[in-house]
């Protein structure tokens, strides 16, 4: 907690160092992806859509280790619900820098609140910082677990001019490491002059990956250490995560696969190509974050419809890779309902479908001339209106209608509510080219009309 003075610390415009000696800390980002108090209660009526914390900052910084900072000052940060805020750029100074002989470490206190009284029911999260170090500048971020709810990520750089601390018994060749000893993620660095070794940190999805300003091919790290191949597309409006993609022109990836395999990763990601992410990889990365799911269906290049999906995510094993998500437009796409839903469904083939397969009109469809449906894919075949992982079927029509049907239901997905004119749950269009993609920026920001991807 916040006590009496022992220094004092001013919040100041970011400047350049002067002659005189300092010590001063670079506030860079904030990120609180669950926008959730302390508690784990939403900030704001509308968390379920991904709004977050308007959110205000209070800081304090002491050039010393294991001492007491604080400040009186109050600092709205954003004011928009986002749930990550980039660019703050503040700086908290000890401006009794001048009276130390050395250095070899500092106390940095942060709270965040949703309102500036910072009372216990309305506190984010705050953070007691306290680094053994000589370096006079570095970069780090911090996590804090939060119980119930989502970690906070707050990132920082520190500078000086103070004196580093040199032990008399240590030569200027050698070097020892101590612990970090704060409120957060312990980590290694160095005591003496040497930047210290430390573990990047690795992105887990596209929009962690530093100064990503160009769409492709990238890799990420779901689990934090396995390496996945993922495309990503930048946007002006944000970053999106391509998990899977359809692609009539791209290469022959086969999608008629096992359960097994849509565990796993398969396919080549490009911006033009058949890819899946893998169930797995999808159940990692959606709960560590609450991602949106943007789907984008076109014919030829056309868009044809573009979904919004809140709170998406993927189960583990032991539910069969469970669906949950909030739609934008309910009654359409993974919101359409026969007798269920494909939200708040398994993901399954026609092997593991362990339910009435012949009221299921991707295995039980069957045409006026008595043609039956071949299966294909796997799929949360809940409405058993939608499957975006079944075979590309070429067309040449504009409105992707499969005029002949041969037994194959084709890439499909609802866009409109009710069963066809014949009474069937499965529309015979198969679109051309299809994507998911997730994000975590305010979906707000998408461009409902873009349609590059299309296009591309």
């Amino acid at each position: 907690m916040l006590r009496n003075f022992l220094s004092i610390f001013l919040l100041i415009s970011l400047t350049s160092a002067d002659d005189s000696q300092f010590f001063r800390i670079l506030i860079r980002e904030f990120d609180n992806p669950a926008g959730t108090h302390f508690s784990g209660q939403s900030c704001s009526d509308f968390g379920f859509v991904g709004l977050g914390c308007n959110t205000w900052l209070e800081a304090g910084v002491i050039a010393q280790v294991n001492d007491v900072a604080v400040t009186t000052l109050n600092q709205q940060i954003n004011s928009r619900y986002e749930t990550s805020v980039t660019g703050l750029n503040l700086i908290v100074e000890d401006e009794n820098a001048a009276s130390y002989s050395f250095f070899e470490g500092f106390t940095l206190q942060i709270r965040l609140a949703s309102q500036n009284t910072f009372a216990d029911n309305v506190l984010i999260d705050s953070f007691t910082i306290n680094i053994n170090t000589t370096d006079q500048t570095g970069i780090y971020s911090y996590t804090s677990q939060r119980n119930g709810t989502l970690p906070t990520t707050l990132s920082i750089a520190w500078s000086t001019n103070i004196p580093p601390f040199v032990p008399s018994t240590t030569s200027a060749s050698e070097s020892t490491t101590e612990s970090f000893t704060g409120s957060t993620t312990a980590f290694t660095g160095s005591t003496t002059t040497y930047i210290p070794t430390t573990t990047p940190i690795l992105p887990k999805d596209c929009s962690e990956i530093p100064n990503l300003s160009i769409s492709g091919a990238q890799t990420i790290y779901p689990d934090g250490v396995t390496a996945v191949q993922v495309f990503c597309d930048v946007k002006s409006y944000g970053i999106l995560t391509v998990i899977q993609s359809r692609d009539s022109s791209g290469s022959s990836t086969d999608f008629n696969q096992t359960y097994d395999s849509y565990t796993q990763q398969f396919g080549n990601p490009s911006a033009a190509s058949n890819y899946w992410f893998g169930l797995e990889n999808m159940n990692v990365l959606t709960n560590q974050k609450k991602y949106t799911l943007l789907i984008d269906v076109c014919c030829g290049n056309t868009l044809s419809s573009r979904q919004i999906y809140h709170g998406f995510k993927i189960g583990s094993n032991s539910t069969k890779y469970k669906l949950s998500a909030t739609a934008d437009l309910p009654g359409i796409g993974l919101d359409y309902s026969s007798s269920r839903k494909d939200i708040g469904s398994e993901f399954s083939t026609y092997d593991t479908y362990s339910l009435d397969k012949s009221s299921c009109d991707e295995f039980g469809y069957a045409s006026d001339d008595d043609v039956t449906v071949q299966p294909y894919g796997g799929w949360w075949f809940g409405s058993c209106g939608n499957n975006l992982n079944g075979a590309l079927i070429s067309n040449t029509n504009e409105t992707c209608s499969i005029s002949s049907f041969a037994g194959e239901l084709g890439v499909n997905l609802r866009t409109t509510t009710g069963t066809n004119s014949d009474g069937w749950d499965v529309d015979l269009i198969s679109y051309n080219r299809v994507r998911m993609a997730i994000f975590t920026f305010d979906s707000l920001l998408i461009e409902k009309s873009d349609d590059s991807f299309c296009k591309n």
